[in-house]
């Protein structure tokens, strides 16, 4: 091929055309990408907020078991990365109220103070709700968790009504569950505390109040008693009922009939006890020695472990029906929601459970799977605590389980297809022969006068059209520019004019 000399400025708009093409066929690849991957942002977007829409009424109460892997097989540091970023992406969804993890409830109970006073006010608040939801049974369970509490860190108890009102709803909670012995004595106890009260007869039945205002009229009959109140060492501050009375050796003279709440505090040095007056003016010697407190730490409960073996094997179902109806009952949860991790092969799948309370319905949710090394921990927590607070109020009936096996629904073992066998094709000699023999037909020879209509590109599918973009632009681009370097394509401009031009003469 020879190419005359003439004006290098048609080769430049060469070049440029090529430059033009692949920056085109770049866009409209990433334009095609871009316009794919904004579907798919908005689907999830709009399933995400569906997710976390808040459902009517009380906010459900969640508790979140740690997440735990099938039959423990997974290491601790995996389980327990993927678990705290868990509880602390749940914790920031509004549309559930996370609860504190076992760890914590015992924590604040072995720990005393205000912790568990603490905990012990948000059983009282919670026993409130479901006392006025109608759910006795429930609210009964809050309350004697609060009672309980309260009493066993009296010292740092600055509401004393806190304590009595408990009581009195604690009463009322045992009489609509059918507990009439409790409500008695509960309701005898709230009297001799506090013998002026006005009980609403909307919360507290007839009988209820009867209750009351018969021991009300015994604590008034009985009038006082009289407390002599003394200690190794003098000096100790004595508080009766919430109300400190003074320094020990100490006198008090009206301290009313019935059972009253003593607390004695010398430096660090406490005495609570629970003291019964009997009034009629009779005198009580009340001698106080500081014990030192052991130092145990608190089990976890029985039902607790139990549960979660279960639930390590992969296989449950009603079996663990009571285990999960005492965590409620324990814990004041509305719902309680599960992990479950496996290894897959190059990865960890993490399997979701949520678990209604109020009628015993489970729900799995589906599959999320992580990098063996959790370089997708956030994206995957994020899914994964959608997933869980999504369910809490809504509970997909789609996805309900009775019965649960994670071994086949896991880890799926892989497919093999057989490849078909290659049919042996018998050679029928005549045949050749005769192929040989006829006269091959000379190929067509194009006319260079004709043009053929261009046929419309059929509309690609829905997600595929950046991969159909990406192959015309590149490959356009790739055949015009390999053209130029091979040589077997190029531009010849002839001008019929008389201004110098760029010619070419081609040979082939």
């Amino acid at each position: 091929m020879k190419v005359m000399p003439g004006r290098a400025g048609g080769l430049w708009a060469v070049v440029a055309a090529v430059c033009l093409m692949l920056v085109s066929g770049s866009a409209w690849a990433d334009e095609g990408a871009d316009g794919a991957d904004g579907g798919d942002n908005g689907e999830e977007a709009q399933e995400a907020e569906e997710e976390r829409a808040v459902p009517a009424g009380p906010t459900p109460r969640l508790f979140l078991l740690p997440v735990d892997s099938l039959r423990g097989e997974l290491s601790s540091l995996v389980v327990e990365r993927v678990n705290e970023s868990t509880r602390r992406r749940v914790d920031t969804e509004r549309n559930s109220e996370l609860l504190p993890s076992m760890t914590q409830i015992l924590g604040a109970t072995d720990a005393g103070g205000e912790a568990a006073l603490v905990l012990a006010e948000e059983q009282y608040t919670s026993g409130i709700g479901l006392l006025n939801a109608g759910q006795y049974d429930r609210a009964a369970e809050a309350f004697q968790r609060a009672v309980d509490l309260i009493e066993a860190n009296l010292e740092g108890l600055r509401n004393f009504g806190i304590l009595t009102d408990a009581l009195s709803n604690l009463a009322a909670a045992y009489f609509h569950s059918g507990y009439d012995l409790d409500a008695r004595q509960y309701m005898q106890r709230f009297a001799q505390l506090v013998p002026d009260a006005t009980l609403d007869p909307e919360i507290y039945p007839e009988e209820l109040r009867e209750i009351y205002d018969d021991e009300v009229d015994r604590v008034t009959r009985a009038e006082t008693g009289i407390l002599h109140i003394s200690t190794p060492r003098p000096g100790a501050i004595v508080t009766i009922d919430g109300v400190m009375r003074g320094e020990t050796p100490l006198t008090v003279d009206d301290v009313g009939f019935g059972h009253h709440y003593l607390v004695v505090v010398q430096g660090e040095d406490v005495h609570r006890e629970v003291i019964r007056v009997r009034a009629r003016g009779q005198e009580e010697e009340i001698e106080v020695t500081f014990e030192a407190e052991e130092d145990v730490e608190a089990e976890v409960p029985a039902f607790f472990s139990s549960l979660q073996e279960s639930l390590r094997t992969g296989r449950f179902g009603e079996g663990v029906a009571p285990h999960l109806a005492e965590l409620v009952a324990f814990t004041d949860a509305d719902y309680v929601a599960w992990v479950l991790m496996v290894r897959d092969g190059p990865r960890y799948i993490a399997a979701p459970f949520v678990y209604r309370a109020r009628d015993g319905m489970l729900v799995q949710g589906e599959n999320v799977d992580f990098n063996m090394d959790l370089s997708n921990l956030r994206s995957r927590v994020d899914r994964l605590s959608l997933i869980i607070t999504g369910a809490v109020g809504r509970m997909p009936e789609d996805r309900a389980v009775v019965e649960v096996d994670l071994d086949p629904e896991v880890v799926e073992e892989p497919v093999v297809v057989a490849e078909p066998e290659e049919q042996p094709v018998e050679e029928d000699p005549d045949a050749v022969a005769r192929a040989e023999d006829e006269p091959r037909e000379a190929l067509p020879v194009p006319d260079p006068t004709r043009t053929e209509p261009t046929r419309p590109l059929p509309d690609d599918p829905p997600g595929e059209r950046s991969n159909t973009m990406r192959y015309l632009g590149w490959g356009g681009a790739a055949a015009l520019a390999g053209g130029l370097v091979a040589g077997t394509v190029i531009m010849i401009v002839r001008s019929g004019s008389s201004e110098p031009g760029f010619e070419a003469e081609v040979e082939w």
